[in-house]
């Protein structure tokens, strides 16, 4: 499931994304503090996942001079998108 941090083709000069630098426990913060750790560790997390693997199909029908289209998803491998629970595909 981990890929590792990819290294992008552009360089932007930011600095690097905040990360989580050690584990919390939820007893021991905040409601909001939790939600903000639980946010940026599941999105750090993500970062360094696979891609999710999914195909997709459309399909286009002309009756009558009417066009009809239908589109369909499936999703293979949900990868990164299982930790960050935030996003849907």
């Amino acid at each position: 499931m981990w890929s590792g941090p990819r290294n992008g083709t552009l360089d932007d000069k930011a600095h690097p994304p905040i990360h989580p630098v050690k584990n919390a426990n939820q007893a021991e913060l905040t409601s909001d503090e939790w939600k903000i750790y639980d946010l940026l560790t599941r999105h750090f997390l993500a970062t360094i996942s696979k891609d999710a693997v999914g195909s997709e199909t459309t399909i286009k029908a002309e009756m009558g001079g009417e066009v009809f289209s239908c589109y369909g998803l499936i999703v293979e491998q949900l990868n990164w998108l299982e930790i960050f629970t935030f996003e849907k595909w």
